[in-house]
């Protein structure tokens, strides 16, 4: 226990006070300390120093707090100021955003709750065909007895990663978020009724676009408005994602779904909420995610929902150019050593990006900067002016060859 301190006069000083005044001979004191005394201030000193070690730790742990409290009072901050504040969960109306870009914005829809129901999909469900198989499980066409309505199905084994994704798709709505009307578990199986999305898939669309010229494979580009739409309704479920604490970890063209196909401006509904996970004030440490499109932050396992907007940047940069943004490596490892050596990334100014028209290169290139470097979020990558020029300006030409 820390006793109060007293005033000490150094050994060697003692002759010092046979030259004092008598006042000042009775206000100095020289101790002559025995060994007992001298063990108990080494044992004051050394509680103190602990005392000091403690208070350090305390002082890093509220800094650490505190920088990450700043980090979200600084993106609440830039989505007031972008007027893009979704509604409360309890809205259940669309309503203006921003005055210019009112048709454009979406505004998020309450979700109804879906219960997960305890019987076998076949009871209320025709199967009609497979749509895809993945990692995480199978999709296939369905139809409801007695009806014409059409749905998709996930089918994957009951676990942490079909809960997580049943979790997140009950809870949330948005015209850019694939919908769950109902789902099941039987037998070990989760069975999760979907909207019915018959485009494809965005990789699906980006490789229809490829023609052959020449005995060459050549890219048709969108034209810049065609990006814009696709890239705002992209950035507008994640920003939907972001405001409820929610990150997907999982997004690239393959996970993006068409709703019809053979349109110009396609709707576009993002899907496979496997690896989606909430926040909880803390920065997010499992690696995972999909190499190519998982940012430097993720594979260093330290880093936060603006992993997403890296991996739009990338799906952006696909788009853009009809190339995927790192090579091909043997394995995820050696993608992972290239990844973190080649960031900070810097884009060359290529033809594709400069018929774009201005702004677009900028884009691309602050969303594929580092955290620590101010990625922005979803919000305010919706607010740029490339854009918003695109989303509000005239058509350009459909399409350029390259």
């Amino acid at each position: 226990m820390l006793r109060t301190a007293r005033p000490l006069v150094p050994r060697s000083s003692c002759h010092e006070i046979e030259d004092m005044s008598l006042p000042a001979q009775q206000q100095a004191v020289c101790y002559s300390l025995s060994d007992e005394e001298e063990q108990d201030e080494e044992d004051e000193l050394s509680e103190v120093e602990d005392f000091a070690s403690d208070a350090r730790k305390i002082k890093e742990r509220l800094s650490t707090m505190f920088e990450h409290n700043d980090l979200i009072n600084n993106r609440m901050a830039v989505l007031t100021k972008s007027h893009l504040l979704p509604p409360t969960r309890e809205d259940a109306h669309y309503g203006e955003v921003s005055e210019s870009l009112a048709s454009f914005a979406s505004v998020p829809t309450s979700a109804s709750a879906v219960s997960l129901r305890g019987v076998p999909l076949e009871e209320g469900f025709d199967i009609k065909a497979t749509l895809g198989e993945g990692r995480y499980g199978t999709v296939s066409e369905v139809v409801r007895k007695g009806s014409k309505e059409h749905y998709a199905v996930k089918v994957m084994e009951s676990g942490r990663d079909s809960e997580s994704e049943f979790k997140v798709l009950a809870e949330l709505k948005h015209p850019n978020i694939v919908g769950l009307h109902e789902a099941r578990e039987h037998e070990g199986l989760s069975y999760l009724v979907l909207d019915l999305c018959k485009g494809g898939t965005l990789m699906d669309w980006l490789t229809d676009r490829f023609e052959r010229h020449f005995g060459k494979e050549v890219y048709q580009r969108p034209s810049s408005k065609q990006i814009g739409k696709l890239l705002w309704q992209i950035l507008d479920p994640v920003r939907y994602l972001h405001f409820y604490c929610i990150a997907h970890r999982d997004i690239k063209p393959q996970n993006v779904l068409l709703v019809t196909k053979g349109v110009q401006f396609p709707q576009l509904k993002l899907a496979d909420f496997n690896l989606a996970t909430e926040l909880q004030g803390e920065f997010l440490t499992k690696c995972c995610g999909t190499p190519g499109f998982m940012s430097p932050e993720v594979v260093q396992g330290r880093y936060s929902e603006l992993c997403d907007v890296w991996s739009i940047g990338v799906t952006f940069y696909q788009i853009v150019t009809g190339q995927r943004l790192w090579r091909d490596t043997d394995t995820k490892e050696n993608h992972f050593n290239e990844l973190l050596e080649q960031t900070p990334l810097s884009l060359k100014s290529t033809e594709a990006w400069k018929l774009q028209g201005s702004g677009a290169l900028d884009l691309a290139q602050s969303m594929l900067s580092l955290e620590s470097q101010g990625r922005p979020t979803a919000a305010a990558a919706m607010e740029h002016d490339w854009l918003q020029r695109q989303m509000l300006g005239s058509e350009q030409a459909c399409c350029t060859i390259s």
